[in-house]
């Protein structure tokens, strides 16, 4: 499961980065063609849909009206972007304060319908 995710971000993460090259601003027309198809990935594999508006509106806020130099690792800055807003989301849930605090062993339960993925998560 997570492989196909992992593919799927890679390949997206390389389509953005392939678009930009050559470019000197990023407009919000643009930005918007290329998040469509990480959306769809994103949904696909299914992540949560208000986890993907958020990625969304993070790699927007990082990437949207800046100015990227020729000859810059454009699929570095995507990823560092990407991973600014996965990371931004564990902290802001204080998930890791609150394991750390708890009881050992920190018990987590996934509920959910038959056949979403609960096992190979």
């Amino acid at each position: 499961m997570f492989s196909f995710l992992k593919k799927k971000v890679a390949n997206n993460t390389r389509k953005i980065s392939e678009a930009l090259k050559g470019e000197v601003t990023l407009d919000e027309s643009r930005l918007e063609d290329l998040l469509f198809d990480l959306e769809i990935s994103l949904i696909e594999s299914d992540v949560a849909l208000e986890v993907v508006d958020k990625i969304k509106d993070d790699l927007k806020n990082s990437l949207l009206g800046k100015t990227f130099e020729r000859g810059s690792d454009l699929e570095e800055i995507v990823k560092s972007a990407l991973r600014d807003s996965l990371k931004s989301m564990f902290i802001d849930a204080d998930l890791v304060e609150t394991i750390k605090a708890g009881k050992r062993p920190f018990v987590i339960a996934f509920i959910g319908v038959n056949g979403t993925g609960k096992t190979t998560t």
